[in-house]
Protein backbone atom coordinates (compact mmCIF):
# COMPACT_ATOMS: atom_id res chain seq x y z
CA UNK A 1 0.00 0.00 0.00
CA UNK A 2 1.22 3.52 -0.88
CA UNK A 3 1.63 6.11 1.82
CA UNK A 4 -0.84 8.96 2.05
CA UNK A 5 0.80 12.45 1.67
CA UNK A 6 -0.94 15.45 3.27
CA UNK A 7 0.82 18.83 2.48
CA UNK A 8 -1.84 20.95 4.23
CA UNK A 9 0.08 21.27 7.44
CA UNK A 10 2.82 23.50 5.93
CA UNK A 11 0.26 25.65 4.12
CA UNK A 12 -1.69 26.16 7.32
CA UNK A 13 1.46 27.15 9.13
CA UNK A 14 2.44 29.61 6.38
CA UNK A 15 -0.97 31.23 6.42
CA UNK A 16 -0.85 31.56 10.17
CA UNK A 17 2.52 33.23 10.03
CA UNK A 18 1.37 35.61 7.21
CA UNK A 19 -1.94 36.61 8.83
CA UNK A 20 -0.32 37.77 12.04
CA UNK A 21 1.81 40.55 10.51
CA UNK A 22 -1.16 41.75 8.44
CA UNK A 23 -3.05 42.30 11.63
CA UNK A 24 -0.16 44.27 13.09
CA UNK A 25 0.14 46.39 9.89
CA UNK A 26 -3.55 47.31 10.04
CA UNK A 27 -3.26 48.25 13.66
CA UNK A 28 -0.24 50.40 12.83
CA UNK A 29 -2.16 52.00 9.95
CA UNK A 30 -4.99 52.80 12.35
CA UNK A 31 -2.56 54.33 14.82
CA UNK A 32 -0.98 56.46 12.06
CA UNK A 33 -4.42 57.63 10.91
CA UNK A 34 -5.40 58.56 14.45
CA UNK A 35 -2.10 60.41 14.91
CA UNK A 36 -2.59 62.29 11.60
CA UNK A 37 -6.14 63.31 12.53
CA UNK A 38 -5.01 64.54 15.94
CA UNK A 39 -2.07 66.42 14.33
CA UNK A 40 -4.41 68.01 11.77
CA UNK A 41 -6.79 69.02 14.54
CA UNK A 42 -3.92 70.55 16.44
CA UNK A 43 -2.54 72.34 13.36
CA UNK A 44 -5.86 73.93 12.33
CA UNK A 45 -6.04 76.49 15.16
CA UNK A 46 -2.34 77.30 14.63
CA UNK A 47 -3.01 78.20 11.01
CA UNK A 48 -5.92 80.34 12.10
CA UNK A 49 -3.72 82.05 14.65
CA UNK A 50 -1.03 82.64 12.01
CA UNK A 51 -3.62 84.08 9.64
CA UNK A 52 -4.95 86.32 12.38
CA UNK A 53 -1.45 87.55 13.31
CA UNK A 54 -0.64 88.12 9.62
CA UNK A 55 -3.86 90.14 9.20
CA UNK A 56 -3.01 92.18 12.31
CA UNK A 57 0.52 92.85 10.99
CA UNK A 58 -0.81 93.87 7.55
CA UNK A 59 -3.35 96.19 9.18
CA UNK A 60 -0.60 97.77 11.27
CA UNK A 61 1.59 98.19 8.19
CA UNK A 62 -1.30 99.76 6.25
CA UNK A 63 -1.95 102.14 9.13
CA UNK A 64 1.74 103.07 9.31
CA UNK A 65 1.88 103.67 5.56
CA UNK A 66 -1.29 105.75 5.66
CA UNK A 67 0.02 107.82 8.59
CA UNK A 68 3.33 108.37 6.77
CA UNK A 69 1.52 109.42 3.60
CA UNK A 70 -0.73 111.72 5.61
CA UNK A 71 2.24 113.26 7.41
CA UNK A 72 4.05 113.82 4.10
CA UNK A 73 0.97 115.31 2.47
CA UNK A 74 0.09 117.51 5.45
CA UNK A 75 3.63 118.66 6.09
CA UNK A 76 4.18 121.97 4.39
CA UNK A 77 7.61 122.28 2.82
CA UNK A 78 9.37 125.61 2.85
CA UNK A 79 9.79 126.64 -0.77
CA UNK A 80 11.97 129.60 -1.57
CA UNK A 81 11.00 129.73 -5.22
CA UNK A 82 7.28 129.06 -5.53
CA UNK A 83 5.51 128.94 -8.87
CA UNK A 84 4.32 132.54 -8.57
CA UNK A 85 7.80 133.74 -7.62
CA UNK A 86 9.32 131.82 -10.51
CA UNK A 87 6.80 133.32 -12.92
CA UNK A 88 7.43 136.79 -11.47
CA UNK A 89 11.18 136.32 -11.76
CA UNK A 90 10.85 134.83 -15.22
CA UNK A 91 8.83 137.80 -16.44
CA UNK A 92 10.44 140.63 -14.50
CA UNK A 93 14.08 139.66 -15.06
CA UNK A 94 13.98 140.12 -18.85
CA UNK A 95 11.75 143.17 -18.43
CA UNK A 96 14.23 144.72 -16.00
CA UNK A 97 17.05 143.94 -18.39
CA UNK A 98 15.08 145.45 -21.25
CA UNK A 99 14.29 148.55 -19.20
CA UNK A 100 17.95 148.95 -18.23
CA UNK A 101 18.99 148.56 -21.84
CA UNK A 102 16.30 150.99 -22.99
CA UNK A 103 17.44 153.50 -20.37
CA UNK A 104 21.09 153.15 -21.35
CA UNK A 105 20.41 153.31 -25.08
CA UNK A 106 17.94 156.15 -24.70
CA UNK A 107 20.48 158.10 -22.67
CA UNK A 108 23.13 157.46 -25.29
CA UNK A 109 20.80 158.31 -28.15
CA UNK A 110 19.58 161.40 -26.33
CA UNK A 111 23.16 162.45 -25.65
CA UNK A 112 24.09 161.88 -29.27
CA UNK A 113 21.07 163.74 -30.56
CA UNK A 114 21.75 166.66 -28.19
CA UNK A 115 25.39 166.69 -29.18
CA UNK A 116 24.40 166.67 -32.86
CA UNK A 117 22.04 169.57 -32.28
CA UNK A 118 24.71 171.46 -30.33
CA UNK A 119 27.23 170.68 -33.04
CA UNK A 120 24.91 172.06 -35.67
CA UNK A 121 24.11 175.11 -33.56
CA UNK A 122 27.80 175.80 -32.89
CA UNK A 123 28.55 175.41 -36.59
CA UNK A 124 25.83 177.93 -37.42
CA UNK A 125 27.25 180.40 -34.89
CA UNK A 126 30.81 179.90 -36.20
CA UNK A 127 29.73 180.31 -39.81
CA UNK A 128 27.61 183.35 -39.03
CA UNK A 129 30.50 184.92 -37.12
CA UNK A 130 32.89 184.30 -40.02
CA UNK A 131 30.39 185.75 -42.49
CA UNK A 132 29.72 188.70 -40.26
CA UNK A 133 33.41 189.52 -40.04
CA UNK A 134 33.76 189.06 -43.81
CA UNK A 135 30.79 191.33 -44.51
CA UNK A 136 31.85 193.98 -42.03
CA UNK A 137 35.55 193.99 -42.74
CA UNK A 138 36.96 193.52 -46.24
CA UNK A 139 40.27 191.75 -46.59
CA UNK A 140 42.15 188.84 -45.13
CA UNK A 141 43.11 188.07 -41.59
CA UNK A 142 46.69 189.00 -40.78
CA UNK A 143 48.84 189.85 -37.78
CA UNK A 144 50.89 193.05 -37.73
CA UNK A 145 54.30 193.57 -36.22
CA UNK A 146 52.87 194.49 -32.84
CA UNK A 147 50.98 191.16 -32.69
CA UNK A 148 47.52 192.59 -33.26
CA UNK A 149 45.06 190.89 -35.60
CA UNK A 150 43.58 192.82 -38.48
CA UNK A 151 40.75 192.06 -40.82
CA UNK A 152 41.72 194.04 -43.83
CA UNK A 153 42.59 197.48 -42.51
CA UNK A 154 40.60 197.12 -39.26
CA UNK A 155 42.19 195.80 -36.09
CA UNK A 156 39.92 193.34 -34.34
CA UNK A 157 42.24 192.54 -31.43
CA UNK A 158 40.63 193.61 -28.18
CA UNK A 159 37.37 194.44 -29.96
CA UNK A 160 34.87 192.07 -28.39
CA UNK A 161 31.68 194.00 -29.14
CA UNK A 162 30.56 191.62 -31.86
CA UNK A 163 31.31 188.42 -29.97
CA UNK A 164 29.81 189.83 -26.75
CA UNK A 165 26.60 190.62 -28.64
CA UNK A 166 26.56 187.09 -30.03
CA UNK A 167 27.13 185.65 -26.55
CA UNK A 168 24.20 187.61 -25.19
CA UNK A 169 21.94 186.35 -27.94
CA UNK A 170 23.13 182.73 -28.06
CA UNK A 171 24.73 182.28 -24.64
CA UNK A 172 27.77 180.78 -26.38
CA UNK A 173 31.37 181.71 -25.64
CA UNK A 174 33.36 182.67 -28.76
CA UNK A 175 37.11 182.65 -29.25
CA UNK A 176 39.41 183.64 -32.16
CA UNK A 177 42.69 181.70 -32.32
CA UNK A 178 45.80 183.02 -34.02
CA UNK A 179 49.27 181.52 -33.78
CA UNK A 180 48.05 178.94 -31.21
CA UNK A 181 46.73 181.58 -28.81
CA UNK A 182 43.38 182.99 -27.76
CA UNK A 183 43.57 186.58 -28.86
CA UNK A 184 39.86 187.47 -28.92
CA UNK A 185 37.53 185.59 -26.51
CA UNK A 186 34.54 185.89 -24.23
CA UNK A 187 35.90 183.24 -21.82
CA UNK A 188 36.81 184.30 -18.35
CA UNK A 189 39.61 182.79 -16.28
CA UNK A 190 39.33 181.78 -12.63
CA UNK A 191 39.91 185.44 -11.60
CA UNK A 192 37.04 186.63 -13.81
CA UNK A 193 39.30 188.42 -16.33
CA UNK A 194 39.15 187.72 -20.10
CA UNK A 195 41.31 184.74 -21.09
CA UNK A 196 43.12 186.62 -23.88
CA UNK A 197 46.63 185.44 -24.64
CA UNK A 198 46.14 181.91 -23.26
CA UNK A 199 47.48 178.99 -25.22
CA UNK A 200 45.21 176.58 -27.08
CA UNK A 201 45.61 172.81 -27.19
CA UNK A 202 48.39 172.11 -29.66
CA UNK A 203 46.83 168.90 -31.06
CA UNK A 204 43.52 170.62 -31.67
CA UNK A 205 45.20 173.68 -33.16
CA UNK A 206 47.20 171.49 -35.56
CA UNK A 207 43.93 169.91 -36.79
CA UNK A 208 42.45 173.38 -37.27
CA UNK A 209 45.43 174.49 -39.25
CA UNK A 210 45.04 171.44 -41.49
CA UNK A 211 41.52 172.69 -42.33
CA UNK A 212 39.57 170.27 -40.13
CA UNK A 213 36.48 171.09 -38.10
CA UNK A 214 36.65 169.55 -34.61
CA UNK A 215 33.71 169.01 -32.22
CA UNK A 216 34.46 167.95 -28.65
CA UNK A 217 32.27 167.23 -25.66
CA UNK A 218 33.18 167.32 -22.00
CA UNK A 219 36.00 169.83 -22.55
CA UNK A 220 37.00 171.41 -19.24
CA UNK A 221 37.81 175.09 -19.45
CA UNK A 222 38.49 177.03 -16.30
CA UNK A 223 36.57 174.65 -14.03
CA UNK A 224 33.58 174.17 -16.32
CA UNK A 225 32.61 171.57 -18.89
CA UNK A 226 31.81 172.75 -22.42
CA UNK A 227 30.75 171.53 -25.79
CA UNK A 228 33.28 173.13 -28.14
CA UNK A 229 33.44 173.48 -31.93
CA UNK A 230 36.72 174.43 -33.56
CA UNK A 231 36.58 175.75 -37.16
CA UNK A 232 39.39 177.23 -39.30
CA UNK A 233 39.43 180.89 -40.46
CA UNK A 234 40.09 180.81 -44.19
CA UNK A 235 41.28 183.79 -46.21
CA UNK A 236 40.19 184.52 -49.74
CA UNK A 237 43.28 182.83 -51.19
CA UNK A 238 42.52 179.64 -49.23
CA UNK A 239 45.20 180.06 -46.60
CA UNK A 240 44.27 179.38 -42.98
CA UNK A 241 44.90 182.34 -40.76
CA UNK A 242 43.60 180.88 -37.52
CA UNK A 243 40.50 179.41 -36.02
CA UNK A 244 37.14 180.09 -34.45
CA UNK A 245 36.10 178.36 -31.23
CA UNK A 246 32.47 178.30 -30.12
CA UNK A 247 31.74 176.81 -26.68
CA UNK A 248 28.48 175.98 -24.93
CA UNK A 249 28.24 175.33 -21.21
CA UNK A 250 27.44 171.59 -20.69
CA UNK A 251 25.96 171.97 -17.22
CA UNK A 252 22.42 172.76 -18.34
CA UNK A 253 22.59 170.19 -21.13
CA UNK A 254 23.72 167.46 -18.75
CA UNK A 255 21.00 168.42 -16.34
CA UNK A 256 18.48 168.13 -19.15
CA UNK A 257 19.90 164.74 -20.17
CA UNK A 258 19.86 163.55 -16.54
CA UNK A 259 16.26 164.73 -16.16
CA UNK A 260 15.24 162.91 -19.33
CA UNK A 261 17.11 159.84 -18.15
CA UNK A 262 15.33 159.98 -14.79
CA UNK A 263 12.04 160.32 -16.59
CA UNK A 264 12.76 157.29 -18.73
CA UNK A 265 13.91 155.36 -15.66
CA UNK A 266 10.77 156.36 -13.78
CA UNK A 267 8.61 155.28 -16.72
CA UNK A 268 10.49 151.98 -16.84
CA UNK A 269 9.98 151.47 -13.10
CA UNK A 270 6.29 152.28 -13.41
CA UNK A 271 5.99 149.82 -16.30
CA UNK A 272 7.86 147.21 -14.27
CA UNK A 273 5.54 147.75 -11.28
CA UNK A 274 2.47 147.52 -13.50
CA UNK A 275 3.85 144.39 -15.15
CA UNK A 276 4.67 142.93 -11.72
CA UNK A 277 1.14 143.65 -10.48
CA UNK A 278 -0.35 142.11 -13.61
CA UNK A 279 1.94 139.08 -13.35
CA UNK A 280 1.16 138.65 -9.65
CA UNK A 281 -2.56 138.89 -10.39
CA UNK A 282 -2.35 136.32 -13.19
CA UNK A 283 0.00 133.99 -11.27
CA UNK A 284 -2.19 134.10 -8.15
CA UNK A 285 -5.16 133.05 -10.26
CA UNK A 286 -3.08 130.31 -11.85
CA UNK A 287 -1.80 129.20 -8.44
CA UNK A 288 -5.36 129.09 -7.10
CA UNK A 289 -6.35 126.80 -9.96
CA UNK A 290 -3.27 124.65 -9.40
CA UNK A 291 -3.92 124.45 -5.64
CA UNK A 292 -7.55 123.48 -6.19
CA UNK A 293 -6.38 120.84 -8.70
CA UNK A 294 -3.85 119.58 -6.14
CA UNK A 295 -6.49 119.36 -3.39
CA UNK A 296 -8.85 117.65 -5.80
CA UNK A 297 -6.20 115.05 -6.72
CA UNK A 298 -5.27 114.64 -3.03
CA UNK A 299 -8.88 113.74 -2.26
CA UNK A 300 -8.77 111.22 -5.10
CA UNK A 301 -5.58 109.75 -3.64
CA UNK A 302 -7.31 109.42 -0.24
CA UNK A 303 -10.21 107.58 -1.87
CA UNK A 304 -12.76 110.43 -1.72
CA UNK A 305 -14.48 110.18 -5.09
CA UNK A 306 -17.48 112.33 -4.20
CA UNK A 307 -15.78 115.74 -4.33
CA UNK A 308 -17.65 118.27 -6.46
CA UNK A 309 -15.52 120.06 -9.10
CA UNK A 310 -15.51 123.84 -9.31
CA UNK A 311 -17.34 125.08 -12.36
CA UNK A 312 -15.28 128.26 -12.73
CA UNK A 313 -12.16 126.13 -13.13
CA UNK A 314 -14.00 123.84 -15.53
CA UNK A 315 -14.85 126.83 -17.74
CA UNK A 316 -11.24 128.02 -18.08
CA UNK A 317 -10.07 128.02 -21.69
CA UNK A 318 -6.36 127.40 -21.08
CA UNK A 319 -3.93 124.61 -20.16
CA UNK A 320 -4.80 124.78 -16.45
CA UNK A 321 -8.46 124.31 -17.34
CA UNK A 322 -7.48 121.29 -19.44
CA UNK A 323 -5.56 119.84 -16.48
CA UNK A 324 -8.50 120.42 -14.13
CA UNK A 325 -10.93 118.83 -16.59
CA UNK A 326 -8.54 115.88 -16.99
CA UNK A 327 -8.48 115.42 -13.20
CA UNK A 328 -12.29 115.47 -13.16
CA UNK A 329 -12.34 112.80 -15.90
CA UNK A 330 -9.84 110.83 -13.83
CA UNK A 331 -12.23 111.04 -10.86
CA UNK A 332 -15.09 109.73 -12.99
CA UNK A 333 -13.00 106.86 -14.37
CA UNK A 334 -11.74 105.92 -10.91
CA UNK A 335 -15.28 106.00 -9.60
CA UNK A 336 -16.34 103.59 -12.36
CA UNK A 337 -13.40 101.33 -11.59
CA UNK A 338 -14.22 101.32 -7.87
CA UNK A 339 -17.88 100.55 -8.59
CA UNK A 340 -16.84 97.66 -10.84
CA UNK A 341 -14.48 96.41 -8.13
CA UNK A 342 -17.30 96.58 -5.57
CA UNK A 343 -19.62 94.62 -7.84
CA UNK A 344 -16.95 92.02 -8.57
CA UNK A 345 -16.11 91.78 -4.85
CA UNK A 346 -19.78 91.21 -4.03
CA UNK A 347 -19.97 88.47 -6.67
CA UNK A 348 -16.78 87.00 -5.26
CA UNK A 349 -18.26 87.07 -1.77
CA UNK A 350 -21.37 85.29 -3.02
CA UNK A 351 -19.30 82.68 -4.83
CA UNK A 352 -17.14 82.30 -1.71
CA UNK A 353 -20.26 81.70 0.37
CA UNK A 354 -21.41 79.11 -2.15
CA UNK A 355 -18.00 77.47 -2.03
CA UNK A 356 -18.08 77.39 1.77
CA UNK A 357 -21.53 75.75 1.62
CA UNK A 358 -20.24 73.21 -0.87
CA UNK A 359 -17.18 72.63 1.30
CA UNK A 360 -19.38 72.03 4.34
CA UNK A 361 -21.54 69.58 2.37
CA UNK A 362 -18.46 67.77 1.08
CA UNK A 363 -17.12 67.69 4.60
CA UNK A 364 -20.28 66.02 5.85
CA UNK A 365 -20.10 63.49 3.00
CA UNK A 366 -16.43 62.88 3.76
CA UNK A 367 -17.28 62.36 7.43
CA UNK A 368 -19.96 59.85 6.46
CA UNK A 369 -17.50 58.11 4.12
CA UNK A 370 -14.95 58.01 6.95
CA UNK A 371 -17.56 56.50 9.26
CA UNK A 372 -18.42 53.85 6.66
CA UNK A 373 -14.73 53.14 6.12
CA UNK A 374 -14.30 52.73 9.85
CA UNK A 375 -17.21 50.27 9.86
CA UNK A 376 -15.64 48.40 6.94
CA UNK A 377 -12.28 48.26 8.69
CA UNK A 378 -13.92 47.03 11.91
CA UNK A 379 -15.82 44.35 9.95
CA UNK A 380 -12.64 43.33 8.17
CA UNK A 381 -10.86 43.10 11.51
CA UNK A 382 -13.60 40.87 12.97
CA UNK A 383 -13.58 38.78 9.77
CA UNK A 384 -9.85 38.52 10.04
CA UNK A 385 -10.16 37.27 13.59
CA UNK A 386 -12.76 34.71 12.52
CA UNK A 387 -10.49 33.52 9.68
CA UNK A 388 -7.62 33.14 12.13
CA UNK A 389 -9.88 31.03 14.38
CA UNK A 390 -10.94 28.92 11.37
CA UNK A 391 -7.30 28.50 10.37
CA UNK A 392 -6.54 27.34 13.92
CA UNK A 393 -9.33 24.79 13.68
CA UNK A 394 -8.06 23.62 10.30
CA UNK A 395 -4.59 23.30 11.75
CA UNK A 396 -5.99 21.14 14.60
CA UNK A 397 -7.81 18.96 12.10
CA UNK A 398 -4.64 18.68 10.04
CA UNK A 399 -2.76 17.59 13.14
CA UNK A 400 -5.42 14.96 13.87
CA UNK A 401 -5.27 13.74 10.27
CA UNK A 402 -1.48 13.52 10.52
CA UNK A 403 -1.85 11.57 13.71
CA UNK A 404 -4.36 9.23 12.03
CA UNK A 405 -2.00 8.82 9.05
CA UNK A 406 0.79 7.86 11.42
CA UNK A 407 -1.49 5.30 13.04
CA UNK A 408 -2.42 4.01 9.60
CA UNK A 409 1.26 3.64 8.74
CA UNK A 410 1.86 1.68 11.87
CA UNK A 411 -1.21 -0.45 11.13
CA UNK A 412 -0.01 -1.18 7.60
CA UNK A 413 3.34 -2.20 8.98
CA UNK A 414 1.70 -4.54 11.48
CA UNK A 415 -0.53 -5.82 8.70
CA UNK A 416 2.44 -6.62 6.52
CA UNK A 417 4.10 -8.43 9.38
CA UNK A 418 0.93 -10.34 10.08
CA UNK A 419 0.52 -11.26 6.37
CA UNK A 420 4.01 -12.61 6.27
CA UNK A 421 3.73 -14.37 9.59
CA UNK A 422 0.35 -15.78 9.25
CA UNK A 423 -1.14 -16.50 5.89
CA UNK A 424 -4.04 -18.12 7.57
CA UNK A 425 -5.38 -14.89 8.85
CA UNK A 426 -6.37 -13.53 5.35
CA UNK A 427 -9.96 -13.20 6.26
CA UNK A 428 -9.03 -11.04 9.16
CA UNK A 429 -6.72 -8.98 6.92
CA UNK A 430 -9.51 -8.60 4.31
CA UNK A 431 -11.69 -7.24 7.01
CA UNK A 432 -8.95 -4.99 8.13
CA UNK A 433 -8.45 -3.80 4.52
CA UNK A 434 -12.14 -3.05 4.23
CA UNK A 435 -12.01 -1.06 7.40
CA UNK A 436 -8.82 0.53 6.09
CA UNK A 437 -10.59 1.61 2.90
CA UNK A 438 -13.37 3.18 4.91
CA UNK A 439 -10.89 5.17 6.97
CA UNK A 440 -9.20 6.29 3.74
CA UNK A 441 -12.56 7.47 2.42
CA UNK A 442 -13.14 9.39 5.58
CA UNK A 443 -9.65 10.85 5.34
CA UNK A 444 -10.25 11.93 1.76
CA UNK A 445 -13.57 13.47 2.81
CA UNK A 446 -11.79 15.31 5.60
CA UNK A 447 -9.12 16.48 3.14
CA UNK A 448 -11.78 17.75 0.74
CA UNK A 449 -13.43 19.61 3.60
CA UNK A 450 -10.08 21.16 4.52
CA UNK A 451 -9.54 22.23 0.91
CA UNK A 452 -13.00 23.79 0.85
CA UNK A 453 -12.17 25.68 4.04
CA UNK A 454 -8.90 26.91 2.49
CA UNK A 455 -10.73 28.20 -0.58
CA UNK A 456 -13.30 30.00 1.58
CA UNK A 457 -10.51 31.57 3.65
CA UNK A 458 -8.72 32.76 0.50
CA UNK A 459 -11.92 34.31 -0.80
CA UNK A 460 -12.53 36.13 2.47
CA UNK A 461 -8.98 37.44 2.40
CA UNK A 462 -9.35 38.73 -1.15
CA UNK A 463 -12.60 40.46 -0.22
CA UNK A 464 -11.01 42.05 2.82
CA UNK A 465 -8.12 43.24 0.65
Amino acid sequence: MSKLKIPHKKKAMDENTISKPKRSLRSKHKRKKSKKTTAIKKERPKKKRKDRTAKVHTKKKDKAVSTKAGSVSTAKRFRLLTFSRKMLLLCLAPMMLICILITVFSRQSLTKSVENEIDNALKIVAISLDETYSNLYQGDYEQDKSGKIKKGDVSISGNTDLIDALKKRTNYDITLFFNGMRLVTTLRNDAGAPANGTLADSAIYEKIMRGKTVFLSNVELYGKEYYVLYQPLVNADGTIAGGIGVAKDATDVKKTIAAQTRRITLISIVLLVLAAVLIIFLTTRMVLVMKSTKHFLAKLAQGEFGADPKQKHMKRNDELGDIYRSSVRLQQELRKIVDNIKQSSESLINSANQLTGMAQSTRTTVDSVCDSMRGITDASVTQNEETTVAIGNVQGMANEIAYISNIMDSLTQHANQMSEAEQASETIIHQLNASNEETIDTITNVAEQINALHSSVDRSKRRSI
